[in-house]
């Protein structure tokens, strides 16, 4: 089995080289994983500090409720 994600370099690593790594990851991925991945964190920093995560839902009122006739 080949991996499609994996980078090959040969010599000394520093931190530049980790970061250049890590731009290439998140490149390949494209927006949509980018997104996932960001709201992951956001749920998870939520539950550490012990909020309730149901408020990360979109916020809704109602102004006017009325029936339709019929």
């Amino acid at each position: 089995m080949v991996r499609k994600d994996l980078v090959e370099r040969k010599g000394r690593l520093n931190f530049d080289d980790e970061k250049v790594s890590d731009y290439q990851y998140w490149d390949q991925l494209g927006d949509e994983a980018k997104f996932s991945a960001a709201w992951e964190l956001v749920v998870q920093a939520y539950e550490v500090k012990g909020l309730n995560t149901d408020e990360l839902r979109f916020q809704r009122s109602i102004e006017k409720l009325s029936r339709f006739p019929g």
